[in-house]
């Protein structure tokens, strides 16, 4: 094999949320685009190893976080504890899904391998440590906060959010030189410029009116969405509303005839693949905590109200976004009406912000992670040709 030839990347993801696969999606589309000779794929690895159990554990994890938040906390705390254990790691790896991760590894003799998720990079890694995998493994961290199932040994290189993140790692014993401060991976239609007031045109809206953005996640699961939604939709302030309920229909039906007599021109969508401009035409942006939702909103310039975000990786997103000036944290309802009030009254505040989330986005990180990753794969064909 000669560096020249198409090379095929494969891409394991988890359907833990949207997040892992938008990531996927969004790197997978990138390196089709800069390969198109290449074959990319995408593989949830859980599902396909354990359709079953996998299916159980993701009815788990949204109820988990719908209905028992803490307990979801402090399972993601005890699960980074765990990491400190590396031979429970290590155990879990050599026997859980190897067969499988072998069977896949021999259909696509891939060239590269890229980990959205931690599991498979873990598996990935004790195969290379085993001397039965000899591509490179790259591992792209979806989150704005470390959880140590991500570090695994045979990693050959970490795409991170940010500097923070890189240091973290360092301090967790991993190679300055493996980690590479990218951004989180987001389609490339963040990554281009919108006119936010034609935008709103061709939505039905006031150009010039302030306009929130209510998104539930994929599955409509922001923490008191209707109570949200009923209160900015008879809000004392002139404003509109654009409202994401992702997949849950039962919630945007019950809103639509719930806000029937709104005082706020309103429009409601279920599971939308135009996120873009639905972000790009708001002025703020009140959603969950998700590395990918934030990642988006970042990447186009919008500040956000964070709701209620629940204990692990979402707190930890928040704690970064409060702390870089692009965000407000309400841990309260009180506290939510007082920002809706504060941002609303204080046009300085939110364009201050603006600049703030915009100087944070990476709206290249796909572009830059693929680049990477096809030189590499070069690379390593050339080494063994």
């Amino acid at each position: 094999m000669t560096g020249s030839q198409p090379k095929t990347f494969l891409v394991f993801t988890a359907s833990y949320g949207q997040g892992h696969n938008r990531a996927s999606e969004a790197l997978a589309q990138t390196l089709q685009r800069l390969h198109p000779e290449g074959q990319v794929k995408i593989i949830d690895f859980l599902a396909e190893a354990y359709p079953r159990l996998n299916s159980v554990a993701q009815s788990l994890y949204l109820r988990s976080i719908k209905s028992t938040p803490h307990l979801y906390g402090q399972w993601y705390k005890q699960t980074d504890v765990l990491s400190s254990y590396p031979f429970l790691s290590r155990n879990a790896h050599r026997y859980l899904g190897r067969e499988k991760m072998m069977e896949i590894l021999a259909t696509y003799r891939a060239d590269a391998v890229i980990c959205t998720f931690p599991f498979p990079a873990g598996l990935l890694s004790e195969l290379k440590g085993m001397g039965k995998l000899n591509i490179p493994l790259a591992t792209v961290i979806t989150d704005y906060v470390l959880h140590r199932q991500w570090i695994q040994p045979n990693t050959d290189l970490y795409f991170v959010a940010t500097d923070w993140l890189k240091e973290t790692l360092i301090k967790h014993g991993v190679a300055p030189e493996k980690i590479h401060v990218t951004g989180i991976p987001v389609h490339e239609q963040y990554s281009v410029p919108y006119d936010q007031q034609q935008l709103r045109k061709a939505y039905g809206l006031d150009p010039e009116l302030p306009t929130l953005l209510v998104m539930g996640g994929a599955y409509g699961n922001l923490p008191g969405i209707k109570k949200i939604c009923r209160y900015l939709a008879y809000q004392d302030h002139p404003i509109q509303l654009l409202i994401i309920c992702g997949k849950n229909e039962p919630l945007k039906k019950q809103l639509e005839e719930e806000l029937q007599e709104a005082s706020h021109p309103i429009r409601l969508f279920g599971y939308v693949t135009y996120g873009h401009e639905l972000t790009a035409a708001a002025d703020i942006v009140i959603t969950k905590a998700g590395g990918l939702t934030v990642s988006e909103s970042l990447a186009i310039g919008r500040p956000l109200i964070i709701y209620r975000p629940i204990p692990g990786q979402e707190k930890g997103n928040t704690q970064f976004l409060t702390s870089a000036g692009a965000a407000i944290s309400a841990e309260n309802w009180t506290q939510f009406q007082e920002s809706i009030e504060r941002l609303l009254a204080s046009p300085e505040t939110l364009k201050k912000m603006g600049e703030m989330a915009k100087r944070l986005g990476r709206p290249h990180a796909a572009r830059d992670i693929a680049e990477m990753m096809i030189r590499m794969a070069h690379e390593q064909a050339m080494t063994h040709s």
